[in-house]
Parts: C-alpha cells; structure tokens; sequence
C-alpha cells in the first residue's frame, strides 16, 4: 500500500496505487512528456493544459507502473488535493469501481441505494471545488469510460489520466503512446530483478538476445515470465 507523508505537506496516496516495482527504470522521458501536457511548462505558455490525458501502450509497456510513477511524483502531487486510482482490467465492475473512487475522495462509503444518476451526482460533489487527479489505469473500452469522463469540476485544476492499451479511447484527448525499452534499459531492468549487478554498456550477446526474447517488455522483464530469458541469463 502507499504510505502518507503528513510531515511533508503532500497529500497521501489511496491503497490502490501499486508500489513500483524492484528494478523500476525512471524513464524521465516519459514523465516528462506526460507531464508537459498536463502541465505545460512557461516556455511553452502557447499549449493549453489537457484536461484528460491518454497514455496508450500494448499490453507489458509500463502503463500501470508509469501512472504510478506519475502520482508518486511529490511535484505533480503537491499541485491536487486528493487523488484517486482506479484498476480497470478487461471485465471491470463499474459501480465498485465507483465506491472505491467515492472512498478514495471523501473517506466515506457510497450510499448502496442510489441509482446510476445519482451516483454520477454523489462524485461530482465529492469533488466540487476540489483539485481531484483522476487515474483511470487499464481502460479497455469507452463503456468503462464514460461514467468516468465528466465528474471532476472543470472549474479546478483537476486532471483525468486514462492508461489503455486501445488508440483513440479517449476522443479528442492527447494521446502519450509508450514505446519500447531500449536495448541497454531492458538488460539493465532484466539483471537487476535477478538480483544480479548491472553492467555499464555495451552488455553480453547473450544479454542482449535475453531482452530481444522479452520483447524488451517491461512487465515481461520484470517478472521474469520469458523461459527463454531466464536460460538465456543462467547460461
């Protein structure tokens, strides 16, 4: 679970929010993009903030442990008042899905009664006047979405961050596409969730043709599921 940092003024994090994973790679690239269209730095005052963000990859990209990354960040949470993480996945149960964000912003448990209308209502005033970063991670349909899309207060600063494996979920919203690791990221991820000591580059043929196995997956490589790759290494 995520710990809260009372001491320091920032704003803890809901349980739901994954810890990053033993052998993280901070890709600042990455950050960097997603937050530059979140939060447009000065140089570039001419870009209008995005309201709703996509970050798009396949299946194994990093989307997850990237969000979590993301809300991890002090600097991007010291700019919100609460933030709720939402796991989505292929079969989500929508309205649980809806207590559990109702939960995260208010600490308080959604009135089972309400109907769909009004539950839509009961989060939209949980976060009235409220600056509310809002992550939706592994959406894979606009169904799931939807009830989802328009219940922060556009008259804050809140920001909807969807991860999803599907191009143009979100209409209209920039889309960030994850790519690959590189070639020396994806040696350097797979020996240090070995628990073995990572070399400066250029790595073994060996290495090299482990991660080209994994895809140069991050999930992949990091929990280590490629047979071939853990031969590949052990010889």
């Amino acid at each position: 679970a995520a710990s809260s940092e009372p001491s320091t003024g920032i704003i803890p994090l809901p349980p739901e929010v994954p810890e990053l994973p033993r052998g993280y790679l901070v890709r600042e690239t990455i950050l960097s993009g997603i937050k530059e269209l979140l939060f447009p730095s000065s140089s570039t005052s001419e870009q209008q903030p995005a309201t709703v963000v996509a970050v798009q990859g396949m299946g194994g990209s990093g989307k997850t442990v990237t969000a979590a990354a993301l809300v991890f960040d002090k600097t991007v949470r010291a700019r919100f008042d609460v933030i709720a993480f939402l796991p989505f996945g292929q079969a989500p149960v929508l309205r649980d899905l809806q207590k559990m964000m109702h939960f995260q912003l208010v600490n308080k448990t959604l009135d089972g009664s309400l109907n769909g209308d009004e539950v839509l209502i009961a989060l939209r005033m949980a976060c009235k006047d409220r600056k509310v970063l809002l992550v939706l991670d592994d959406v894979w349909t606009k169904e799931a979405y939807q009830p989802f899309a328009r219940v922060l207060d556009e008259a804050t600063d809140s920001r909807l961050l969807v991860t999803t494996r599907v191009k143009g979920l979100v209409p209209g919203a920039p889309e960030f596409a994850l790519g690959l690791l590189s070639a020396d990221d994806s040696v350097g991820l797979l020996m240090e969730c070995a628990g073995e000591k990572v070399s400066t580059p250029p790595h073994t043929k060996l290495q090299y043709k482990a991660v080209e196995l994994c895809g140069h997956l991050p999930l992949v490589l990091s929990i280590g599921k490629c047979r071939e790759c853990r031969q590949t290494v052990a010889a």
